[in-house]
């Protein structure tokens, strides 16, 4: 993402052929997600992986904070506070530098909005348009948005009391929503922006083996399962009254969350909203709250934008957190980053294509270097990217993909099967290795230089 921004600010344009690999290069690609990454090179460019840091942390906060003020308008501060620990439990692994992490705010401000209109029994604003087109330029994940209007359509149109109401907010709500679909595809991807989601939830082969498109692991502690057994219980116990709507609208994102761990922080975002109110209405009928308490006070007082006291702690935490992490070595993680072999491949002169393990290659990318296969499924496709996968994991199927191909070294993490059988193939030598990656260079004299045809 870094290196596709820095391109992006180069070229003042966006790229619409791959320009990162060299066995696809060439081929159509487009950077779907060009907003973020101009936004991630701009704060590397500004602070390095400390501004990429502080950027996304903001992203964060923002969205947090929009997420409580939405929150306390439907309840009182304790009850509404009382999601957010399970809220950020359910982020914390998300909580990457990626461009999903920037699509939180317009995403959590757009469903706050859609919302807010239909509990009132209107349409939209159209003043929430650049919603929508901000975050399709920001993450794909903008087609749930897309998706959520007809939802709170129907249910403002099934809660309208006349039939002459019926008609004006179906007129109101269709309205938005075809302008939300034009805006999205007034942005620089035009309707390309609407087809990529599509087309990649249909790469099965390629999100069979990324790890973030798995069902949970309940062996271990999976937030989920959280959010689970307190549906059951607040539903058991407390029987909220819910618009059957909102109970859809739960189990949708329950099930995306069940089937692809990456949507578990959709199910943060979409569960404290959708279950706010009816909690509050329950527990208010079960305990019945006559007057404020204490910490609703106090919470009530610090949420008050006009505060001076709220902002000078605001400040002080961030000045506090922005120089404990100047004191640590902020960098990306160890096991994806080869930092040690490629220096030694620079330092010895190896030439010639690589051929790479697949989590290696958005590294490569950040350094410069031509990849074989990166994170980009989109562009690579099924086929090429389980070929790529079964080769390194049989020795047959990896020597006939080096000979199709001829790349002139080969960067691997130590655990793969293909090492060994690099060791044995003739023509191959080991030349370095490490705790992250294991590199083999071609010894022959006439050591090819690569066979990069465009697919």
């Amino acid at each position: 993402h870094l290196a596709a921004g820095r391109w992006i600010i180069e070229h003042r344009t966006i790229p619409t052929t791959d320009p990162f690999s060299w066995t696809f290069a060439g081929s159509p690609w487009l950077a779907h997600e060009w907003l973020s990454e101009v936004l991630i090179a701009a704060a590397f460019q500004a602070g390095e992986w400390l501004g990429v840091a502080a950027m996304m942390a903001t992203a964060f906060a923002l969205s947090m904070a929009a997420m409580t003020r939405a929150l306390m308008r439907r309840a009182v501060p304790r009850r509404a506070l009382m999601l957010l620990p399970l809220v950020l439990l359910t982020f914390n692994p998300h909580l990457l530098a990626r461009p999903h992490v920037l699509a939180l705010l317009p995403m959590c401000l757009w469903v706050v909005h859609l919302m807010d209109r239909a509990e009132a029994g209107r349409s939209p604003s159209v003043w929430a348009l650049p919603l929508i087109a901000v975050w399709s330029c920001l993450h794909g994940s903008f087609l749930l948005g897309l998706l959520l209007v007809p939802v709170f359509a129907f249910e403002t149109i099934l809660a309208s009391p006349t039939a002459r109401i019926r008609w004006t907010q179906l007129r109101g709500w269709t309205v938005f929503l075809l302008g939300s679909v034009a805006v999205c595809c007034a942005t620089p991807l035009g309707p390309e922006a609407l087809l990529f989601p599509f087309q990649v939830v249909g790469m099965n082969k390629s999100l069979a083996l990324i790890g973030e498109w798995q069902s949970p692991n309940f062996q271990t502690f999976q937030a989920v399962e959280v959010w689970i057994l307190l549906s059951l219980a607040i539903a058991l116990l407390l029987k909220p009254e819910m618009r059957w709507t909102r109970v859809l609208l739960l189990l949708g994102v329950l099930h995306l969350a069940l089937k692809h761990q990456r949507h578990a922080d959709l199910l943060a975002l979409l569960g404290p909203l959708v279950l706010i109110g009816p909690l509050n209405q329950a527990l208010e009928r079960c305990f019945p709250a006559n007057h404020a308490t204490v910490l609703d006070r106090i919470f009530l007082r610090m949420a008050d934008p006009g505060r001076a006291s709220v902002f000078v702690m605001a400040v002080g935490l961030a000045i506090a957190g922005m120089i404990a992490i100047k004191q640590t070595d902020l960098k990306p993680a160890a096991g994806n980053s080869p930092e040690a072999a490629l220096a030694a491949v620079a330092q010895a002169g190896i030439e010639g294509p690589v051929f790479n393990h697949y989590n290696f290659g958005g590294y490569l990318i950040f350094r410069g270097i031509p990849t074989f296969i990166d994170g980009r499924a989109d562009l690579f496709g099924d086929d090429f990217v389980s070929e790529v996968t079964d080769a390194s994991k049989l020795g047959e199927k990896l020597v006939t993909l080096i000979e199709r191909y001829q790349p002139g070294w080969t960067l691997l993490p130590p655990n793969s099967p293909a090492i060994w059988v690099l060791d044995n193939l003739p023509g191959w030598q080991r030349f370095y290795a490490d705790d992250v990656a294991v590199v083999h260079r071609r010894i022959a004299a006439d050591a090819p230089t690569g066979n990069a045809q465009p697919r």
